[in-house]
């Protein structure tokens, strides 16, 4: 875990400020240590909330920051709102872990082919 919290910086938020907006691509999730945070989108002439959150949940629009697609969600403070902000550093670090699992893996099943070929 502490080589993931070294990751990640505080920003503040004002009341109405954005951390997304839709069709921009992110390359940051957050997690929200005071305040309150919305995703919504506009369809036709409403917004339409997909979630609120509050202290403790994240937020990212997740085919944004894992695909780097365009984000779907408009991401925005409704109040002063401090969160905790990673960028890709963090699916790096995972790439990482990942492959030296896969790696540890397939010398494990290796070694067990050897054995049983013994």
């Amino acid at each position: 875990m502490s080589k993931i919290s070294g990751f990640f910086k505080p920003l503040i938020l004002n009341n109405g400020d954005y951390f997304l907006k839709t069709a921009t691509q992110t390359d940051r999730l957050g997690f929200v240590q005071s305040g309150i945070m919305r995703e919504f989108v506009f369809l036709e002439d409403k917004e339409v909330t997909k979630w609120i959150s509050t202290k403790g949940y994240f937020v990212v629009d997740l085919s944004s920051f894992i695909f780097g697609h365009p984000a779907r969600w408009n991401i925005q403070a409704l109040a002063d709102t401090e969160i905790f902000v990673i960028n890709n550093e963090l699916r790096t670090i995972m790439l990482i872990d990942l492959i030296s699992s896969i790696a540890l893996l397939i010398t494990s099943i290796a070694y067990w082919i050897n054995l049983k070929s013994k």
